[in-house]
């Protein structure tokens, strides 16, 4: 005949209630399965909810919550990919040498200093009714030739381009041309540089 024993108090009986408490300290304690007087449907009906029970934890353990910032791994993913590019970025602006950025940052600005002669030109072309001729040039722009209309100062100077070269302005087209010599200092060539 079988016999349990109390964790508690070592105290040592027959199984005649199996209830799961000990007749000697009164402490409840947990009685083995096969002591147990469960039918076939009982136990399989515990066995199904025990897998439903481990089913459903296992899911909510794998559940991705989609809310921005909930999810630390969806906030881990974000914030990498953020470092990979700054990195990245940060690689590429390294790889420019200070000579390129000298030249990027001429090339810009006679590229605005361009666009501001040209819209002057147009001002000049609505006020006076024409652009400056080949003999004013872009002096027209600063101080007047003469010219019934003209509305002071379209530009405050007209200076040479960040290679100290004058900018070029023909009256053969219409508009007329404008435009820069750029870093090889010779003009029409593929270096020029337009408004």
């Amino acid at each position: 005949m079988q016999r349990l024993r109390c964790p508690y108090c070592k105290h040592c009986f027959a199984p005649d209630k199996i209830e799961g408490l000990c007749p000697s300290c009164a402490k409840a304690f947990i009685v083995p399965g096969r002591l147990r007087k469960t039918t076939f449907r009982e136990r399989q009906r515990m066995r199904e909810k025990l897998n439903a029970n481990a089913d459903r934890e296992r899911r909510s353990l794998l559940a991705i919550d989609s809310r921005f910032g909930r999810n630390p791994r969806i906030l881990g993913g974000f914030l990498l990919a953020l470092i990979v590019l700054g990195a990245l970025l940060v690689g590429r602006a390294n790889r420019i040498t200070p000579a390129e950025r000298q030249r990027f940052s001429r090339e810009d600005k006679t590229r605005r200093e361009l666009q501001a002669m040209q819209s002057a030109l147009e001002l000049f072309r609505t006020d006076t009714g024409r652009y400056p001729d080949a003999s004013e040039g872009l002096r027209a722009l600063v101080l007047n030739p003469g010219v019934d209309g003209w509305n002071g100062h379209y530009v405050n100077l007209v200076k040479p381009d960040p290679w100290r070269t004058p900018y070029l302005y023909t009256t053969s087209t219409t508009p007329p041309g404008l435009r820069s010599c750029g870093p090889d200092l010779k003009p029409f060539t593929d270096d020029d540089i337009l408004p």
